[in-house]
């Protein structure tokens, strides 16, 4: 596991959002709103809403928003679901862009994922995602999904359409 800050040291993403979301009078939802399904805390400071030209590499801390029964089926459901987030705007990094500053068609066209160990939802995990490529239209990331003891208990790697609107 890379040697990053701790999830305790960091800002939430809600929290980081809802600064934009009182300028412009909106309502946090979903996973940008702090009674969300899960608690993103991103390790290196992004400001979707003023992107800039960075390495296509992102660590973000995370859990559920709460605790879930010991269900080991739910806990991997959970992770599936939360794996989703972060992987293609990685792409959009070396770029200089933003869905939030930039009208953009971003979907999923395959998303894998690979469980190594057991893994607790509920706990906090650091996901690193790269993308080692970005071009015509199309991206390509890839993660890893580490407990806090620093063990790899899942890996991804998802294609994704993105494109100017």
């Amino acid at each position: 596991m890379p040697n990053v800050a701790r999830p305790e040291s960091l800002t939430s993403f809600s929290d980081l959002f809802a600064e934009f979301a009182s300028k412009f009078n909106i309502q946090p939802r979903g996973i940008f709103a702090p009674n969300g399904p899960f608690i993103f805390f991103p390790v290196e400071h992004y400001d979707p809403f003023n992107p800039r030209i960075r390495p296509a590499i992102n660590h973000t801390w995370f859990k559920t928003n709460g605790v879930l029964p010991d269900d080991k089926k739910l806990h991997q459901t959970t992770l599936a679901y939360a794996s989703d987030f972060n992987l293609l705007i990685t792409a959009l990094f070396p770029h200089g862009l933003s869905f939030f500053t930039t009208p953009m068609q971003i979907a999923s066209l395959d998303h894998a994922m690979w469980f190594h160990r057991p893994v607790k939802t509920d706990d906090w995990l650091l996901y690193v995602v790269n993308s080692s490529n970005a071009n015509a239209g199309r991206a390509f990331c890839s993660g890893k999904i580490f407990n806090k003891e620093g063990l790899l208990v899942a890996s991804t790697a998802q294609e994704g359409l993105i494109r100017k609107v």
